[in-house]
């Protein structure tokens, strides 16, 4: 028996993706003019999502006590889900490389 996910988490899903989709186009529309700053575009990206996460636990803590706390839980969780991230798209881009580089 497979669950289907229910309409709430479908349209969360959905989303997640229009989020992700947004950034990149927005990283992909700064290198029309200048693609040798790609390294730069990626390393921005990588810088704000670190920014915005620490704001987010920042925001969430209340005081700089509990964010203190908070701090290493946090900061591994964000580490494990990077790595997972990562892996599962340098696997897909070996899988896919060719659909991939159609799609530039």
């Amino acid at each position: 028996m497979t669950d289907k996910p229910s309409a709430e988490q479908q349209t969360e899903d959905q989303q997640f993706w229009k989020f992700i989709d947004a950034h990149i186009l927005l990283a992909n529309e700064q290198l029309q003019n200048d693609p040798a700053r790609a390294n730069i575009a990626g390393a921005a990206l990588l810088f704000a999502a670190a920014r915005f996460n620490s704001y987010l636990l920042a925001a969430g803590s209340g005081t700089r006590e509990v964010f203190a706390g908070r701090k290493e839980e946090a900061a591994h969780y964000l580490r494990e889900q990077f790595n997972k991230m990562l892996s599962d798209n340098l696997d897909d881009f070996d899988t896919n490389f060719e659909q991939h580089q159609k799609g530039q």
